[in-house]
């Protein structure tokens, strides 16, 4: 009669030792998703950072080219207004001097 309960004992003992071996199996599963987000995580974390690299340097291109921009304007203007110079010179010379705005002779 002692057979049936040691049975029973030795089917609990089978069962927790199923469970052992499963706990190892998740742990060792869960051990690489782990490193897999870890690693995941150090590309992500880089990827921020050249992303910074990358719009600092535009910014800096934008700016650069704007400040070119405004500097071609700025010459281009200032050749014309030299241009325009010349040519009152050019016709103050041919007719004398040109009379002031709102002189009546």
């Amino acid at each position: 009669m002692a057979i049936p309960p040691l049975g029973k004992l030795w089917a609990l003992a089978r069962r927790v030792e199923d469970l052992f071996v499963l706990n190892e199996k998740v742990t060792a599963s869960l051990t690489i998703v782990d490193e897999r987000l870890r690693a995941i995580e150090d590309r992500l974390l880089r990827l921020e950072t050249e992303q910074t690299q990358v719009v600092t340097a535009a910014g800096a291109s934008a700016a650069q080219m704007a400040a070119q921009v405004a500097g071609n304007s700025l010459f281009e203007a200032a050749t014309r207004l030299a241009q325009l110079e010349t040519r009152v010179a050019g016709l103050e010379g041919r007719r004398g001097a040109i009379p002031p705005p709102g002189d009546g002779s």
